[in-house]
């Protein structure tokens, strides 16, 4: 923990992946049900489940942000996230982030939703690294 930052509980999330044949999964949060396979060529890659979950943090706290501080002028939020693979091992590198902001801002406020999207939970977690338990 970094210094200065309280103390707070976690708050638990859990999703699921069950793999019933060789090479199909379905993932599930209990709202929502994707199906994929291990190539790709059914559905999604897990990486661009990660991908999309990066995008839609950042659009979701840009658009956070905007309503909690009176920048009224936004209209629409679009994030393209491409992600840059490398290996052995085979493992995301890069994300790069396109953040398009439309509707009647001004520089200064674009500048404040950038910063903001900047600081969203996907993008900390990521760029602080996450301690993963296998149980």
């Amino acid at each position: 923990m970094r210094m200065n930052e309280p103390v707070v509980a976690p708050h638990r999330r859990t999703v699921s992946v069950t793999s019933s044949e060789r090479g199909l999964f379905e993932f599930t949060n209990r709202a929502v049900r994707v199906q994929s396979s291990r190539d790709g060529d059914q559905g999604v890659r897990a990486v661009d489940l990660l991908l999309a979950s990066l995008a839609m943090c950042v659009a979701g706290t840009v658009r956070a942000y905007a309503e909690h501080h009176g920048v009224d002028g936004l209209a629409r939020v679009t994030v393209d996230v491409t992600g840059e693979e490398v290996g052995p091992p085979t493992r995301l590198a890069k994300a790069i982030l396109a953040l398009r902001l439309d509707g009647e801002l001004n520089d200064d406020d674009r500048a404040r939703l950038r910063r903001a999207g900047a600081h969203c939970k996907i993008h900390t977690t990521l760029s602080r690294g996450v301690d993963v338990q296998f149980l």
